[in-house]
């Protein structure tokens, strides 16, 4: 995993961050929560799918085994 992989760009931010202001009803005066919560979130899934990635889904044959 790249620093860059953890880097999400600022437009993906902001729309995550514009979301999670509208769901919460506009509230004002949060918007670097917001900002800092969507970078996070970001963050968290992309270390979440290079996890599954790694992950083995089947898991080597044992020899002798059918």
């Amino acid at each position: 995993m790249s620093q860059q992989d953890l880097h999400p760009s600022p437009d993906e931010v902001g729309a995550l961050a514009k979301l999670f202001w509208e769901e919460e009803g506009h509230p004002e005066g949060r918007a670097m929560e917001h900002w800092h919560r969507a970078e996070n979130e970001l963050r968290r899934r992309v270390i979440e799918r290079m996890a599954a990635a790694t992950a083995s889904p089947n898991p080597p044959a044992i020899q002798g085994l059918s």
